[in-house]
């Protein structure tokens, strides 16, 4: 299973593309090249070309993500909402 974290911005997206699980998470953010997308049709061609099966985003920011939420949803990608509380789990 391919799994894309969205961090969402204003215009744009930055992603994280996993297929496993890293056993080491802080070296992982040090060493991982993070793509970013713009919000318009080339940012999401371009970020559906990573082939997710799941994409992660954090709930707030409703406004900025609901772009991405509905392209990815049209495109048959799951959507997982995760909050700050979720995430200390």
């Amino acid at each position: 299973m391919r799994v894309v974290g969205l961090d969402v911005c204003k215009n744009s997206v930055v992603a994280c593309v996993l297929d496993a699980a890293p056993t080491e998470p802080r070296q992982l953010y040090y060493d991982y090249k993070f793509p970013s997308f713009f919000t318009d049709s080339s940012g999401i061609k371009a970020l559906l070309a990573l082939s997710p099966d799941v994409a992660v985003l954090e709930p707030t920011g409703v406004n900025y993500s609901k772009f991405w939420v509905t392209k990815l949803a049209e495109a048959g990608v799951e959507i997982a909402l995760v909050g700050h509380k979720q995430l200390t789990r």
